[in-house]
């Protein structure tokens, strides 16, 4: 995917489109904890691992 000049700077990853998105887990725990959703990516032997915190609107 080639993005655009615009879509270079990301605040928590670099060049974010050269990641493989390997795990995506949603949990809605019990009781009062807040649900979040772990986004885990992988660019050669670097993984990274993005939670979101209260997801809403999913589909």
């Amino acid at each position: 995917m080639k993005a655009d000049v615009k879509d270079t700077n990301h605040p928590v990853l670099n060049n974010p489109w050269e990641y493989t998105i390997i795990g995506l887990d949603y949990q809605i725990p019990q009781y009062d904890a807040t649900p979040y959703l772990d986004l885990t990516l992988i660019k050669g032997n670097e993984v990274r691992r993005l939670r979101f915190l209260s997801p809403q609107s999913l589909k």
